[in-house]
């Protein structure tokens, strides 16, 4: 590769796990099947914990996720993924915070455990089975929020005891799969700004669709993110990046008030879009 992308990026997997408060009930499912003369109809799954409680875990999860992904790019289908080195403080520093939270919540929710367990009993009635629920100890160990950073692969860094040529070969495809995953990295950022940038169009275009300030701020983040984001300083990008602020970061306020203008500003927007087509084939 032209450029030690090595240097420019690293490998972060973020790992949270949590109960999910919830079992299937074979016996309510057979019922349901039975009284409707159904079979393989489907599974009837119990809340076990009152929903307020769980997603209060859940919220700080999705918000951890949802940044996590934000600020990096896809490296793997099992969840790797590629953080720019410039983005590391901020991304360990976010993600420190929201492990925090997690933890403070899971404490809270372990130590109204059984007060919730007797909730149960009277929402559930005759569904609620004791057995169901884990133990304290147990539920606390279904909870883990963890971040794991790894280098870049480089074929250089290969050393077997191998033949010379076999090395060179394994050396060659290590660097050929390294360099694959980033093009596709890079092909999700410019997925990113299409589908933003196809989806203010839209709106803008239908003289009924609802302007929310989030349509821009949306596109405004993207343009903030991108000299990170963009390791293989893909001038193309840049360049459309430029044009995107310089004709779409604009007032929501304006384009909700002013028709022509929202007009004028769907027109580019699809202009925009189109060229995107070009270069994402």
């Amino acid at each position: 590769m032209s450029e030690r992308i090595q240097e420019k990026a690293m490998i972060v997997t973020l790992a949270i796990s949590q109960w999910t408060a919830r079992r299937y009930d074979i016996e309510i499912s057979d019922e349901i099947e039975q009284r409707h003369n159904a079979q393989e109809a489907g599974r009837y799954n119990k809340l076990l914990i009152a929903k307020d409680e769980i997603n209060k875990i859940t919220q700080i999860t999705n918000n951890a996720r949802l940044y996590n992904y934000k600020v990096t790019l896809p490296w793997t289908d099992k969840g790797d993924r590629l953080l720019p080195s410039e983005l590391f403080f901020d991304y360990i520093a976010s993600m420190e915070k929201y492990k925090d939270q997690f933890e403070k919540a899971v404490k809270n929710f372990i130590s109204k455990y059984q007060e919730l367990k007797s909730e149960a009993t009277i929402r559930l009635r005759d569904m609620y089975r004791d057995a169901d629920y884990p133990d304290s100890y147990t539920l606390e160990s279904r909870y883990n929020f963890n971040i794991n950073i790894l280098p870049i692969p480089d074929g250089k860094d290969f050393r077997v005891n191998l033949q010379n040529d076999e090395i060179v070969k394994i050396q060659k495809d290590i660097e050929e799969r390294t360099k694959l995953t980033i093009e596709k990295s890079i092909q999700n950022l410019w997925k990113r700004f299409y589908e933003a940038i196809s989806r203010m169009a839209d709106q803008l275009s239908n003289k009924h669709g609802k302007i929310y300030d989030s349509l821009i701020e949306n596109i405004k983040e993207l343009c903030y993110l991108l000299p990170a984001l963009n390791i293989t300083n893909d001038k193309v990008l840049n360049d459309m990046k430029e044009e995107i602020e310089k004709k779409l970061i604009v007032s929501a306020e304006s384009l909700r008030e002013n028709k022509k203008y929202r007009q004028s500003k769907a027109r580019e927007a699809r202009d925009i879009v189109n060229k995107m087509k070009y270069y994402m084939t």
